[in-house]
């Protein structure tokens, strides 16, 4: 491949980005926000997030097992999904730190 070609695929797909994303923003100006679309993304945010942990969980070692099982504890006790998503990051950065 050559260099204008894989220019031309990162102006695409950079466009197709930008359109995308911003036509989601011009979208929700036009959408009134209900009490039950409201809690509809919410709950997608969530499902989306789960399906990334879920994923990696599956196809994951011993390493990234671990991580999501102690940050799903962390979860279960402080009730807090950011402390939850920073424990697990930091156990699977620590375990990568010292097996290197």
């Amino acid at each position: 491949m050559n260099d204008q070609l894989a220019w031309l695929a990162i102006m695409v797909i950079a466009s197709t980005v930008f359109a995308l994303r911003y036509s989601g923003f011009a979208l929700m100006k036009r959408v009134q926000i209900t009490p039950k679309l409201e809690s509809f993304l919410e709950k997608m945010s969530v499902s989306v997030l789960v399906a990334i942990v879920a994923s990696s969980f599956a196809t994951g070692g011993i390493r990234t097992i671990t991580a999501v099982v102690i940050g799903l504890s962390v979860m279960m006790i402080w009730r807090s999904p950011i402390v939850a998503m920073l424990v697990g990051i930091a156990i699977a950065a620590i375990w990568t730190g010292v097996a290197s």
